[in-house]
């Protein structure tokens, strides 16, 4: 979750650079994790995200709900 947290925190400028989603409500956090591409987490390559939005998904918070 800390991956999330400091990719949220660098996209988001309100939080100025850092952000503590333990302090979040879990509605909140999901609302974050439907803005990240699956894609765009480390380790999920090319192929993965293809195969991902071959079923439908195309969020970390999709994936996340798996």
């Amino acid at each position: 979750m800390n991956y999330f947290a400091n990719h949220i925190a660098k996209k988001q400028a309100e939080f100025d650079g850092v952000r503590d989603l333990t302090t979040m409500a879990a509605k909140q956090v999901d609302a974050f994790l439907s803005q990240i591409e699956v894609g765009e987490v480390w380790g999920v390559g090319r192929r993965i995200t293809a195969r991902l939005a071959e079923m439908g998904i195309t969020t970390v918070a999709q994936t996340a709900r798996c």
